[in-house]
């Protein structure tokens, strides 16, 4: 087969959550893995090891399969080499610990300082075969503020998300309720965490790297003095500047002749080569020629803070126990469907210490002097005998060790409030060269090249002769200085200044040696802290400079298909792209990328800021990711809802302008209008509303900061006021008034003017409710109209006199009437508020709780009595319940006049129900059913019927017109009552109640059927219910218990509540016989 069918191997993706291990980017020497296994040693040892050990007690009935989470990664050969088989003796299994303190704290994996001993393989080695993450403790990260996450819900859209609360959503406007949330922010979904962890113009490269095919290199047995071979190699040395070695250079820098008589370090090893890469996760960026560190990890364990992190001010971190709940919002639950469409990612800036990274990442000794310098000029430290401005990267012992190992660079960190993943990364790490220097010599080679040689050979040309020095330095051990002026040099790299600025910044000095200018190579010995410092300098750019030549041949590989072929490359490299994307999330065959028409497209171009505000990039568009984004930012991020809410609304109205607009956008749209949503643009035309305006009535223009709030109370009183004056408009200026007082309020989180628009909405006299109390009609003149209010006011309704018979008495339980479309509440209320026979008359009977017991028992009364038929039956009404109820509202201290503005809202709400139940069951037959049916029927008899005409049809189509009508309003009146009535207790919840058992009864008749009942496991773990049926007793989630039985059979008929704090249950009680004492 030929070479060029062969498919070139890659390196698998990661798997996110595995732990962090060296990435295949350090191959071992090819030459090492390809000598043969002595024939003596191929089998190991001549005895066979023993099998595994194995517990005696028990058997193969207990063995079962368990598939793995996911594959393992494959791993090709090119990154690792060939190595012949042998047989590998097992290692016995440490035990596994009984405990958490047994294992090593996370806090030791993560800040665990660089082993020098040890080297960086080593390191690795110990960091992924920690156990720190597999029984992660619970975070105790002491400004954790933790959101109170619900359960896995649905937008009523059916858009997959969790962790959203109707009640928060509908209260973001009020700092009290964001407060007790605490939500962590605005968040971004996976494509545009793409975007923010790198320029996407930009592609990040894995490096891979070998030792180089060098000719005549330094003997590997030179002559270098014993106590230097035992020295560690650099990538060990990496914090030997630390130890502030007092050993001296082993080669002078101040001789001026071509060479060193001191013997040549020995050329770097493969463990060297392979360390020259910063960080196992660094990924380089030849358009920057700098280094990206990017690490993702899916974890229950909390990110490695960085102590300022800590105590800096910052936006509220995720919920860690929502968050340890799930694995990845990627990965399908047992239906085999994901509760979130994508992540949803929250950035904290400098939030992770890269000292605390596994393994660590720490700056080198060229980069420290920069960081020194900034941080002694921000502190105002300066010592008199160190010139900070000119401080060198080779004065090392000037540096104060504690200054720089205080804090290491600072990570961004990205976080998944609904997962366990998180992501860390940098900002762009220079290279070694500087990009400028690299992009003038670009410049200068593409416009001069040599004759007959093209710009882009010119310009490999002369970075292959950057590489060639270093080599000759390291790897051969070259001293001389480097004669500038020579042909060869000139021709091929040139001396220009940036040229010197090029050499100078790998650690090369100018001098002139015999009146010729030259270059001095930095002194790379393995005894002093600066040879070693050099050692690493040289290394780092040969490797970059090594990977832009790779990326510059990949981009102009017209140029060089004749020499790819012909030399091997000691540095090649890999896209991350997909790699990391996929990691996230963001890759495109989990985001599918250009659904977004191409007009469309072009439009979101003009709107980017509004994409960005819900976290979204438009070349990701799809409807329902759009919509998990908005109520994710809205989850999220409540206090900006208004800024949410106008960016869909105006990316929604431009797409709107195209035919193929997703039906689900406009539907989301109308639906966050009927939730009371409003854009940024309402508040400015609620203000307009109210008066507010240079031109407008009240001649002042509306400043949040500038309008004091008895103020814009007086603007709306006025507006209503204005409202009577016109006769044509009054009631739609009046609705609009109140629209605005309430954008207006809640736009400025005033808990104030809420509550008096709350108050007040439905208590302003309209002209046409005045006319329906006086039962007047509206034509009617000016002294009719006073005459009727005076006959009204004088023989109007009188009190009454009334008796008062008051009895306290003990309950075992509270039962309660069960009707459709009602809750536990509305059960109570007509428990505690009824309307009895006594003494032969109908009397309003009010019942208030005194005191409270630990328990407290809600039969819902199922068996009802049918007066017509003479029988009982089951009623099979759905009652709503919750988890926790607040009997605040019931007790005999409750606040009075809440009391009564509850009931006169309840009563209203009753005779609502009881008209709506009129009408759609009726005693025998509903209402608008028989009409319908008699209207079908006139229909079949034809025109022609004699009993039939024209307008008796048009009068049952009217009638039918009138009944739906009448229903919809009652339906909807019904449901703005029941909220008004929860909204007057929403803030009594002091007495509260924890439910902790659901007896169920399952049939049609209440004469037979089968019984079962759920108990919550209280206290540990009151998230699990049991279900108790017959000898079966399960597991199950609490979603079944609270589900809506609406068609179902099986029907709570007792639900057990317990008060809070009272820690009364107790579930699970286990009995262990080897307590037990024989006498």
């Amino acid at each position: 087969m030929d070479n060029k069918d062969v498919p070139k191997a890659r390196r698998p993706l990661p798997i996110p959550g595995t732990p962090p291990a060296q990435r295949p980017n350090t191959p071992t020497s090819t030459g090492a893995l390809n000598e043969p296994v002595a024939t003596s040693t191929f089998y190991g040892n001549s005895k066979a090891p023993p099998l595994p050990t194995r517990s005696h007690t028990i058997g193969s009935s207990h063995t079962t399969y368990v598939a793995p989470h996911q594959p393992p990664p494959y791993r090709p050969s090119s990154a690792t080499g060939f190595r012949e088989p042998e047989l590998v003796v097992e290692e016995p299994t440490p035990p596994a610990s009984s405990s958490w303190k047994e294992t090593p704290t996370i806090a030791n994996s993560w800040e665990s300082n660089w082993n020098i001993a040890d080297g960086w393989e080593q390191s690795i080695n110990k960091a992924a075969a920690s156990p720190a993450w597999q029984n992660p403790p619970r975070d105790t990260f002491e400004h954790y503020d933790p959101m109170a996450f619900m359960s896995t819900s649905k937008s009523p859209l059916d858009v997959n998300i969790t962790g959203r609360d109707d009640y928060e959503e509908k209260n973001w406007w009020d700092p009290a309720v964001r407060d007790m949330k605490s939500r962590p922010g605005p968040g971004m979904i996976p494509t545009m965490l793409a975007e923010a962890l790198h320029n996407t113009d930009h592609t990040l490269f894995s490096v891979l790297v070998s030792s180089p095919e060098i000719k005549n290199p330094i003997p590997s047995a030179a002559s270098v003095d014993p106590s230097t071979e035992s020295q560690p190699s650099a990538s060990p040395a990496r914090n030997a500047w630390a130890t502030q070695s007092s050993q001296s250079a082993s080669s002078s820098v101040s001789v001026p002749s071509t060479s060193t008589s001191a013997p040549a370090p020995p050329p770097p090893t493969d463990s060297d080569v392979r360390t020259a890469v910063p960080h196992p996760n660094a990924y380089y960026c030849p358009k920057e020629n700098g280094w990206v560190i990017l690490a993702w990890k899916t974890s229950g364990v909390s990110p490695p803070y960085a102590e300022s992190f800590k105590h800096a001010p910052h936006l509220p971190l995720p919920d860690q126990d929502h968050r340890r709940r799930t694995n990845s919002c990627l990965e399908n639950d047992a239906w085999g469907a994901t509760n979130n469409k994508t992540h949803h990612f929250h950035k904290y800036p400098k939030a992770v210490d890269a000292h605390k990274l596994t393994p660590p990442f720490r700056m080198e000794e060229w980069e420290v002097t920069e960081s020194v310098k900034q941080r002694r000029r921000e502190q105002g430290i300066v010592d008199e005998d160190v010139d900070v401005e000119n401080l060198d990267p080779n004065a090392i012992d000037e540096i104060n060790t504690e200054e720089v190992d205080k804090e290491g660079r600072l990570l961004d960190l990205y976080i998944c409030c609904q997962c366990s993943l998180y992501c860390v990364a940098s900002e762009v790490i220079p290279g070694i060269i500087p990009r400028k220097c690299i992009d003038e010599t670009v410049r200068d080679k593409k416009s001069n090249p040599l004759v007959g040689q093209t710009g882009e050979v010119a310009v490999a040309s002369a970075f292959e002769t950057i590489v060639r020095i270093i080599e000759n330095k390291l790897w051969k051990g070259e001293n001389r200085l480097l004669r500038t002026d020579r042909p060869q040099f000139r021709l091929k790299l040139g001396w220009s200044p940036n040229t010197k600025r090029t050499l100078e910044a790998m650690g090369f000095t100018e001098e002139v040696y015999e009146n010729h200018p030259a270059l001095r190579p930095p002194p790379t010995d393995l005894v002093s802290s600066v040879g070693r410092m050099n050692r690493r300098r040289l290394l780092r750019a040969w490797v970059e400079v090594n990977a832009w030549l790779a990326d510059y041949r990949r981009l102009n590989a017209n140029q060089f298909k004749d020499s790819l072929d012909k030399k091997p490359f000691p540095v090649r490299i890999e896209s991350a792209r997909e790699m990391y994307q996929t990691a996230i999330g963001a890759h495109q065959d989990q985001i599918p990328r250009g659904l977004l028409h191409r007009d469309a497209l072009q439009s979101a171009q003009f709107q980017v800021q509004e994409w960005h505000n819900l976290g979204l990039t438009p070349t990701s568009f799809s409807a329902d990711l759009l919509a998990f984004a908005y109520y994710a930012q809205v989850r999220c991020d409540p206090g900006r809802t208004i800024e949410h809410f106008t960016s869909l609304s105006n990316i929604v109205t431009v797409m709107q302008n195209y035919a193929d607009c997703p039906q689900l956008l406009p539907e989301i749209l109308a639906t966050e209008r009927s939730r009371d949503r409003f854009t940024a643009e309402d508040v400015l035309q609620a203000a307009s509303t109210l008066g507010f305006g240079e031109n407008n009535v009240l001649g002042v223009e509306y400043n949040e900061m500038d309008v004091p709030e008895p103020f814009l109370e007086n603007a709306w009183r006025d507006c209503l006021k204005r409202s009577w004056r016109d006769p044509l408009a009054g009631a739609e200026t009046l609705r609009s008034a109140n629209d605005a007082f309430r954008i207006l309020a809640e736009a400025r989180g005033s808990e104030t003017l809420r509550r008096i628009w709350e108050s007040g909405k439905n208590k302003v006299m309209t002209p046409e409710k005045a006319y329906d109390t006086l039962e007047v009609p509206k034509d009617v003149d000016e002294f009719m109209l006073i005459t009727v209010y005076n006959m009204r006011r004088l023989t109007g309704p009188q009190p009454t006199g009334s008796s008062v018979h008051e009895k306290e008495d003990l309950f075992s339980h509270l039962p309660v009437n069960v009707t459709e479309d009602s809750d536990i509440y509305d059960g109570l209320s007509g428990y505690f508020d009824d309307v009895v026979e006594f003494n032969g008359e109908k009397r309003r009977m009010e019942v208030t709780l005194v005191d409270l017991p630990p328990v407290l028992q809600i039969q819902l009364q199922r068996v009802q009595f049918n007066r017509e038929t003479l029988q009982p039956y089951k009623s099979q009404a759905y009652v709503k319940f919750w988890e926790t109820i607040y009997m605040d509202r019931f007790m005999d201290n409750a606040d009075s006049e809440k009391k009564s503005h509850s009931k006169a809202i309840q009563s209203r709400l009753n005779t609502v129900r009881e008209r709506l139940r009129l009408l759609v069951d009726g005693k025998d037959v509903p209402f608008l059913t028989a009409i319908e049916n008699t209207a079908t029927f006139v229909n079949m008899l034809g025109p022609d019927a004699d009993i039939t005409d024209e307008e008796l049809r048009t009068t049952l189509t009217d009638e039918q017109r009138i009944l739906r009508d009448e229903i919809d309003a009652l339906r909807q009146e019904a449901s703005s009552l029941k909220e008004e009535l929860e909204g007057v207790w929403r803030d009594n919840s002091e007495i509260a109640y924890e439910l902790t058992s659901v007896f169920t009864h399952r049939g049609s008749s209440p004469s037979f059927g089968h019984y079962f009942f759920y108990s919550r496991n209280l206290p540990n773990q009151p998230d699990s219910w049991f279900k108790y049926n017959d000898s079966d007793v399960t597991v199950v989630p609490k979603e079944e218990v609270l589900a809506d039985t609406t068609g179902s059979t099986a029907n709570p008929y007792l639900l057990v509540f317990a008060r809070k704090g009272t820690e009364v249950v107790d579930t699970v009680k286990r009995f262990d016989p080897s307590i037990l004492v024989d006498e």
